[in-house]
């Protein structure tokens, strides 16, 4: 069975909302330090659902690049 599909509005404020991350996947655990304790909350009521995250179908790289950095920050920290 799929994952339920999750909707998520932007923050009305501009920024992203996650300031770091740190991943350990030897011991399988990860740190993400929001930017407000608002938007931690919000993170965490997450907690126990599971979700996939991917491109929609239709999704156009060409298209993207013009609205903006379409591959990860280089800075993020996977491990």
């Amino acid at each position: 069975m799929a994952p339920p599909t999750i909707m998520i509005a932007a923050a009305p404020t501009i920024g992203g909302d996650v300031v770091n991350v740190y991943i350990n996947h030897e011991k399988k655990f990860a740190f993400v330090d929001m930017r407000s304790v608002e938007e931690a909350s919000n993170a965490m009521a997450l907690d126990g659902i599971t979700f996939e995250v991917r491109r929609p179908s239709d999704y156009n790289p060409s298209l993207a690049a013009a609205l903006g950095p379409s591959q990860p920050n280089p800075n993020l920290n996977l491990g």
